[in-house]
């Protein structure tokens, strides 16, 4: 499973002197260019869905595919949502998958802003999601560090502009910042100049109209009399998209990067939380309610990617029932319990009815037996 902690991943980079590319995925053929691009160079990846309502269609469908793509990928890969405009947006995206959040904010409203990154920081924090943040252009860096000790976010983009002009504004510091830089790269490659860039502490480049121009310049050109393919105009665009993708990679100088921080990056691996039990006092019908009701409640949680819920085949089996709620990562065990939505379900309807119960946590390894899978923790639920 190549889903790797965004943290480690950009640490990596920053301590070695390279940057992560970023790579806005817009569809299948830009997802299978850019893992194309990523595994022939042997690079670290970060393919970026946007949540913004003309940010991808299909999202949760996309998401899904970049998920599966990316754990069959043999290069480490994060997944990361832009242009999350709320924590209700940030919740939706970590729970469906992402391993990292993108704030987009007003600009116009500071202290709003301030308040936003803040609220999708904690929330995001809680499941064990690094969170990034643009800031209005800062007077100087002191305001760039201010904001994000203030909001407690991981990652600041620098806003858009001359990239030369962030290596000036970047060079002012003194000193650099201790929150690693994201940048866009979409305006001018210049390797010289990101290097300068990477001193200061940039560690991810965002690529997005590199890759749209590229697919837009093919499909003009197969569109044109006499160019018809048998597989139409799209045919070859994933080619296309992956030499566009290779080049910013190159940019970035990540390439033979992938060995290394699979090495070094924690795998970005759920959790399963299992709950076998055995109710008294109430009908069948009302276990069937409460479960339904679990089901609702606690899947809208931070961190919370499924609750599954299942009665025991065998009549005499010694634990009739069983939960199965999958955690996106180990924090959400302890962010979980303590949840008002947990604690109300679990003090009002569960623990009332179900007091002869196991509770463990497992975290599993992709394609091992159950019986390899690792004892997280093992407690009875209060």
């Amino acid at each position: 499973m190549a889903l790797v902690q965004i943290r480690d991943m950009l640490a990596h980079a920053r301590h070695n002197g390279y940057a992560v590319g970023a790579f806005r995925i817009r569809g299948l053929e830009y997802l299978d260019g850019v893992l194309q691009a990523g595994e022939r160079l042997h690079a670290p990846l970060i393919l970026t869905l946007s949540a913004a309502p003309d940010g991808s269609r299909g999202l949760a469908a996309l998401m899904a595919a970049a998920e599966h793509a990316a754990a069959e990928s043999p290069v480490p890969v994060a997944l990361h949502l832009a242009d999350c405009a709320t924590p209700a947006e940030a919740t939706r995206g970590i729970n469906r998958g992402c391993n990292s959040i993108g704030v987009i904010l007003r600009h116009d409203a500071p202290h709003s802003d301030t308040r936003l990154a803040r609220q999708v920081a904690g929330m995001a924090h809680a499941c064990g999601v690094p969170v990034t943040a643009a800031m209005a252009t800062p007077a100087g860096v002191e305001d760039a560090r201010r904001f994000a000790e203030d909001t407690g976010i991981d990652f600041l983009a620098i806003p858009d502009g001359s990239l030369g002009g962030v290596a000036e504004f970047l060079q002012g510091a003194g000193t650099p910042l201790n929150t690693p830089l994201c940048i866009t790269g979409d305006q001018e490659l210049d390797s010289a100049l990101l290097s300068r860039l990477i001193t200061h502490g940039v560690g991810r480049v965002d690529f997005d109209t590199v890759l749209t121009r590229a697919a837009s310049a093919h499909l003009r050109r197969a569109s044109t009399p006499g160019a018809a393919s048998a597989g139409g105009p799209a045919s070859g665009l994933r080619d296309t998209i992956a030499q566009a993708a290779e080049q910013c990679l190159e940019y970035c100088g990540c390439g033979g990067r992938a060995a290394e921080v699979l090495q070094h990056a924690t795998p970005w691996a759920p959790v399963e939380h299992v709950i076998i039990y055995n109710v008294s006092g109430i009908s069948e019908q009302d276990t069937e309610a409460m479960m339904a009701e679990g089901r609702r409640v606690l899947g809208a949680i931070p961190g919370v990617r499924r609750v599954v819920t299942g009665t025991a085949v065998k009549d005499k089996a010694a634990y009739k029932y069983c939960w199965i709620v999958t955690f996106v990562h180990p924090d959400v065990i302890d962010s979980y319990r303590e949840h008002p939505a947990h604690v109300a379900f679990a003090d009002n309807l569960f623990r009332p009815v179900a007091g002869e119960r196991i509770s463990i946590d497992y975290q599993t390894s992709r394609g091992q037996p159950p019986a390899q899978a690792k004892i997280m923790r093992r407690r009875n639920m209060r």
